[in-house]
């Protein structure tokens, strides 16, 4: 997927527990992380130098930059410096692209979708009857995202005017569209009887015990 603190299970010390639910960009995308065996109430998490925490939840991000758009992601774990000093739990830092003296973009289009997923080994293995077929296993979970990326940067200057050289002035550019189909759950509603849109409730009984209403 595109998860950017898919990373950190890389560095020793470091117990994840929530990946399956980054999928998609969130504010508790540090909820399930452990370093050291400090929980996410201990961590900082910063964005080129600034604190990116809600500071009231002390488990929550205000902003997650997409991947395209990280240079740098560095897990301090110990013994780190007093600049790193708001948290004692572990800091993540994240250092984001700049531009260079020549124009550079990317772009591209992830598309994710059960039919590309093995299905499950209890699917196979309880095997039912579809429309008269035997021996279809059951379908996959709905799992779908389109998600969008783009960047872009480079010098910006004027042709002989400002910053002709391309050596101090720089822009870069990212944004991501996501897009995730979000299967509803089966919801079961009574609607009103003839009586009861009339305002007379003295036919309705209650579900749980058969008592009258009214």
């Amino acid at each position: 997927g595109r998860d950017l603190f898919g990373f950190m299970r890389l560095v020793p010390g470091v117990i994840d527990t929530g990946a399956q639910g980054r999928d998609v960009t969130s504010p508790n995308q540090l909820r399930g992380f452990t370093i050291q065996g400090n929980s996410t109430l201990t961590m900082n998490f910063t964005v080129d130098g600034v604190t990116d925490m809600d500071t009231g939840s002390n488990s929550t991000l205000h902003y997650e930059p997409n991947m395209d758009a990280i240079q740098e992601l560095k897990v301090l774990t110990s013994n780190y410096q007093a600049e790193f000093g708001r948290n004692s739990g572990g800091t993540i830092t994240v250092v984001t692209k700049n531009g260079t003296q020549e124009f550079h973009g990317t772009g591209n289009w992830s598309h994710r979708h059960e039919e590309f997923n093995a299905n499950s080994w209890a699917n196979n293995h309880n095997l039912k009857t579809i429309d008269g077929i035997p021996n279809q296993p059951t379908q996959r979970a709905d799992y779908r995202f389109n998600i969008e990326t783009y960047s872009i940067g480079g010098p910006m200057y004027i042709p002989k005017v400002a910053n002709k050289d391309k050596k101090r002035l720089f822009f870069f550019w990212s944004q991501e569209f996501t897009g995730q189909f979000v299967p509803g759950s089966t919801q079961t509603t009574y609607m009103p009887t003839a009586l009861e849109r009339t305002g007379d409730f003295s036919q309705t009984f209650s579900n749980s015990n058969g008592n009258p209403l009214a």
